[in-house]
């Protein structure tokens, strides 16, 4: 009976004492802390209040603005209004969703090839038209996207 008197008594302390949420306005400065450390020199897009889409390269961030190098120019941006970041891939993705295309149009060839006894060149061609295209597809769904960074204070449940 004491011991379950005293894991009660703890539990009704430490939820008592617990903190029961967090501002948005701490999540957003954790949020941009992180991108910061981890994106700065990297290529951004994002969307501003007024709709335009802005394109440049991450130079810093400071606790109001952004500072995005477009062309050989500076710019700062209130990122107050700014909820989401988009990192453009590069040429890594671009290569992985190539290779991947080269991948299919080499599998449905050798399928084509195991199936069937007498193949003649239009088969062929077009399996491996068809293999190159569903390779390249998938490729570029699954990586050449933009990876979503999410600034905003919002907290999702």
């Amino acid at each position: 009976m004491k011991s379950v008197f005293i894991h009660l008594s703890l539990y009704c302390i430490s939820f008592l004492f617990s903190q029961n949420s967090i501002e948005s306005e701490e999540i957003r400065n954790i949020r941009l802390n992180n991108f910061k450390d981890t994106y700065v020199g990297k290529t951004i897009q994002f969307s501003g209040p007024s709709g335009l889409l802005t394109e440049g390269v991450l130079t810093g961030l400071s606790s109001k603005n952004l500072i995005v190098l477009i062309e050989s120019d500076k710019v700062k941006f209130d990122h107050s209004e700014i909820n989401h970041i988009y990192i453009m891939p590069k040429k890594a993705e671009f290569l992985l969703a190539s290779s991947l295309a080269l991948v299919g149009a080499t599998v449905s060839y050798l399928t084509l090839l195991v199936l069937r006894e007498n193949v003649d060149y239009q088969q062929k061609a077009s399996f491996t038209c068809l293999g190159f295209t569903l390779g390249g597809l998938l490729g570029k769904r699954t990586f050449y996207k933009p990876l979503r960074i999410d600034i905003s204070g919002k907290v999702y449940d």
